[in-house]
């Protein structure tokens, strides 16, 4: 009797993602405070600038004033892309770092062994396993690859939380 693979990393997976979402929740929240004081300096530091290309362009012409205002909003825009792109980047190094703690966790055993068990029942019977340096295991067979390492998992739980940093939310 086979069981889904599915079904059958559903406690695994619920786990992971509780434990993952948690590390996550907390470097999301250190990270929003900093996007905050990092969003608020470069928006003082917009302000400035549109205040002084606006003091330029009421000195050299209105139409220079426009050219002037949008580059410095664009600029501003580009700041504050940045320290988000900094601080979502920041969240997922935590959150790598949290679950690559599970290595030293007693139930680290039986959840390499499970990503091997269930890896292994993907590729079939000839399929060849390695400890990835990071944690977790990848296995191999006729070509084909699985990287059940705990980046992946790590990586597949930021994800989860669906960040969209261009808008600069979460749905």
């Amino acid at each position: 009797m086979t069981l889904d693979a599915g079904v059958a990393l559903e406690p695994l997976r619920v786990a992971l993602l509780r434990h993952a979402q948690r590390e996550a929740e907390a470097a999301v929240a250190a990270a929003e405070r900093q996007a905050a004081e990092e969003q608020a300096v470069a928006t003082t530091e917009a302000d400035a600038r549109v205040s002084a290309a606006r003091k330029r362009g009421e000195a050299e012409a209105a139409n220079a004033a426009v050219i002037d205002d949008a580059r410095v909003r664009q600029e501003a825009r580009t700041l504050i892309l940045l320290a988000e792109t900094s601080v979502y980047d920041e969240m997922r190094r935590r959150t790598h770092e949290a679950v690559r703690r599970l290595r030293d966790d007693s139930c680290y055993p039986r959840l390499r062994g499970r990503l091997e068990t269930e890896g292994r029942a993907r590729l079939g019977a000839d399929a060849v396993s390695h400890d990835d340096p990071t944690g977790g295991v990848v296995i191999e067979a006729a070509g084909r690859r699985i990287e059940a390492t705990l980046d992946a998992l790590a990586d597949w739980a930021v994800d989860a939380l669906d960040v969209d940093v261009a808008a600069g939310s979460t749905p």
